[in-house]
């Protein structure tokens, strides 16, 4: 109660409205909005929740609070899809995410850069925000996240690798055609490079 503002990060399994805390405990949307509405009645500054789970987006309505708009949620993807974590984990929405925040980007800029990165390698994915309290992610959302910042804005970590050019050989577009080149080309990071790889999606896939 004596804190100013309040961070909530979740990352685990999910469901429609619910996310899986252990083997045996699930919390429901519903009783984690009581939960953060009476906290916020108890703390001047912003609450903000970043939720990482399949079906994510399904907290996005449950979590409004048209009485005290000083509150940012953001979901990992829409209610209806799955949030995927490529190989090691290294590519996922809250791994760019939080990446952008320790870098000073405010919570909208981390969530727009994410969300870039993370449909390019999974276009399924569709990350939500909702900023105005209105349960909903669309053009009026975005003023308060790009006011608020977790941290101190402070640059905190080097700028992430720079990879100037991708080439795909053609006979990748050719049909019968099971073999083909693919390069990243001036990649560069102020502690060098131990290693670039690439994710292939199956033409089935997309």
């Amino acid at each position: 109660a004596d804190a100013d503002s309040f961070v909530l990060y979740l990352i685990d399994h999910g469901g429609k409205e619910k996310f899986q805390m252990s083997g045996l405990e699930i919390l429901e949307a519903e009783d984690l909005n009581l939960w953060l509405d009476e906290l916020q009645g108890k703390i001047p500054g912003k609450l903000t929740i970043i939720y990482e789970a399949c079906h994510s987006g399904s907290f996005l309505p449950r979590l409004a609070n048209a009485q005290n708009e000083n509150r940012v949620v953001i979901t990992s993807t829409s209610d209806d899809k799955l949030a995927y974590f490529m190989p090691e984990k290294a590519i996922s929405f809250s791994n760019y995410f939080w990446n952008h925040v320790f870098n000073g980007f405010s919570v909208k800029n981390a969530f727009d850069t994410a969300t870039d990165a993370v449909r390019f390698t999974e276009k399924r994915q569709e990350p939500l925000l909702d900023d105005n309290s209105d349960g909903k992610y669309d053009e009026k959302d975005g003023l308060l996240a790009e006011a608020t910042h977790i941290g101190n804005k402070v640059m905190s970590r080097e700028d992430a690798p720079i990879i100037g050019s991708v080439f795909v050989s053609p006979e990748l577009l050719n049909i019968g055609e099971n073999t083909a080149k693919i390069s990243a080309e001036n990649v560069t990071d102020e502690d060098g490079i131990l290693r670039v790889w690439a994710v292939i999606w199956p033409p089935e896939d997309n």
